[in-house]
């Protein structure tokens, strides 16, 4: 019963490390495509993917910088 609630406990802990990693690289997808947009000069649809970059997470460093392109 120990092994199974062990390896129980280490599936959900790599399943919650591998979904962390997922938003990581969603945010910094977001934040590259909104900077493309911005680059082009095309405001009006960079602000749509840097305000997704910025729900993802907030307070990482990527969402702030979202933040400050779209104030």
């Amino acid at each position: 019963m120990k092994k199974i609630t062990i390896i129980f406990l280490l599936l959900f802990a790599l399943n919650s490390w591998s979904q962390n990693d997922q938003k990581i690289w969603l945010q910094e997808n977001k934040y590259n495509l909104g900077l493309s947009y911005f680059q082009k000069k095309q405001f009006n649809k960079a602000i749509e993917p840097l305000l997704f970059a910025y729900k993802i997470n907030p307070k990482s460093e990527i969402g702030k910088k979202s933040k400050n392109k779209i104030d």
